[in-house]
């Protein structure tokens, strides 16, 4: 999904590490049909609790706001 928003012709290493977490964050609250319909971060935050959440900057991102392309870093 990392390709979905940085095309394959782009370094990784252009975007700072406030935008790799929010890139991660949009991926990780994508809900996923082999785990009924919840995302990667709805499952973490059950295991590890919100506060461990909060601690490593993880946010969870409305379904509706949720953008999978390199549109998510256009300003």
């Amino acid at each position: 999904m990392i390709r979905y928003i940085i095309p394959k012709n782009h370094a990784k290493d252009e975007y700072t590490e406030e935008e790799i977490r929010e890139m991660m964050n949009h991926i990780n609250s994508y809900p996923r049909k082999k785990w009924n319909g919840q995302a990667p971060i709805d499952l973490f935050i059950k295991i590890y609790g919100q506060e461990t959440a909060n601690l490593l900057g993880l946010e969870k991102i409305p379904s509706d706001s949720i953008t999978l392309t390199p549109a998510l870093f256009k300003k």
